[in-house]
């Protein structure tokens, strides 16, 4: 891939994770929020906290169906794994009867058939590999090759052309994948509008009690959005209370040492 090509696909890559880390945190952050106004909600806070709650309902659906439009692409991608490395077998059976066959040597086992070493054929694309393999065969069977290898390329070719097969039929979930995230970017845009307008009452509405707005409005834990803290609470020493472990002997803190007090010079 030329290198304009992978700084596309490295930032469209880039794209869906912070797709992906928003939504996370707008479902926890909705969450959060109506939990927090699940008791009484003001009299003017009413329409908009309901119409917050049903595009947040709304949001959290459609959130729910892209992860599982995103399973059945991954199942289908590693469908297509399971018979790419099948297929990849058969390449390196091939080679190895090449050179015993007079049509390749140790060094380069296809010869003339193909352009790539069996182990830089097999790294390439799905698709890529699948063209290669085809042409491999075709030469490779033109050259009435021994019955080992022509049973072995009898075996390539099925294999392929089931790749093949499972690579056209990954387009579907694909497909399927990107509609839903387009369904939840759009539903995302009406769940900040509610939003907004939910906060805009809600701050008139809520300023006889102090620090009600910022407690409702709070961003929601780390925890709920599957964020690790950057930093991390030192352990606590074990005490009496709770030793190190079950039998464990609790030993008393050790006394600190006084400092020697250096004698000064004359």
């Amino acid at each position: 891939m030329a290198p304009r090509g992978r700084r596309r696909l490295a930032a469209k890559v880039m794209d869906l994770w912070v797709e992906e880390r928003v939504a996370v945190f707008c479902a926890a952050y909705g969450d959060a929020v109506l939990e927090r106004l699940s008791g009484s909600v003001d009299a003017a806070m009413k329409a908009d906290h309901a119409a917050f709650k049903k595009q947040h309902l709304s949001f959290k659906a459609s959130g729910q169906a892209v992860a599982a439009a995103e399973k059945a692409y991954l199942k289908a991608l590693a469908d297509v794994g399971a018979l790419d490395k099948t297929r990849d077998k058969t390449v390196f059976e091939i080679a190895d009867e090449m050179p015993s066959a007079k049509l390749g040597t140790r060094a380069s086992p296809f010869g003339d058939f193909c352009p790539y070493s069996p182990s830089r054929l097999v790294s390439l694309s799905y698709a890529a590999e699948t063209r290669e393999v085809a042409a491999l065969v075709s030469k490779l069977v033109a050259a009435n090759p021994p019955p080992a290898i022509g049973k072995l390329c009898a075996r390539l070719t099925n294999e392929n052309t089931a790749v093949d097969e499972a690579l056209k039929a990954l387009s579907k979930p694909g497909s399927a994948l990107n509609e839903a995230r387009s369904v939840r970017d759009a539903t995302l845009a009406d769940w900040d509008k509610t939003f907004r307008h939910l906060k805009e009452t809600a701050k008139p509405a809520l300023r006889d009690s102090p620090g009600r707005f910022e407690a409702v409005f709070a961003s929601p834990e780390a925890v709920q959005t599957n964020v690790r803290p950057t930093r991390r609470a030192a352990k606590a020493a074990p005490t009496p209370e709770s030793p190190a472990g079950d039998g464990a002997p609790v030993k008393a803190p050790a006394a600190p040492k006084k400092a020697k007090k250096r004698a000064r010079r004359k």
